[in-house]
């Protein structure tokens, strides 16, 4: 099946809004997961897709995520400050339900 590039570059954009992207390649060594890395001019980034076979149910990896990273954060973020996990949450559901196929 061929990648859709606008698609990936449009979920990327969830994620960090009218980023110049200037390479967008597939990474060949994974086993499960398809995984691109997405060059910025002064930063690069791994977007990371699913499995579905191999995860059926991609919410519950999602949430375990998110309660990973709460919990690690929590020890490091002062969260009066800053509410890291609305929008880890929200930036997470926009991802899967705009998962890549």
């Amino acid at each position: 099946m061929a990648i859709d590039i606008e698609h990936l570059i449009d979920i990327f954009h969830q994620f960090k809004q009218n980023a110049s992207i200037l390479d967008l390649e597939l990474l060949t060594t994974g086993h499960i997961n398809k995984a691109f890395v997405v060059a910025l001019a002064d930063e690069l980034f791994i977007l990371q897709s699913i499995n579905r076979q191999v995860f059926p149910e991609p919410l519950l990896v999602m949430n375990n995520l998110n309660e990973v990273m709460t919990s690690f954060l929590e020890d490091r973020v002062d969260t009066q400050q800053f509410n890291y996990q609305n929008l880890f949450h929200a930036n997470l559901m926009e991802f899967l339900h705009g998962s890549i196929q």
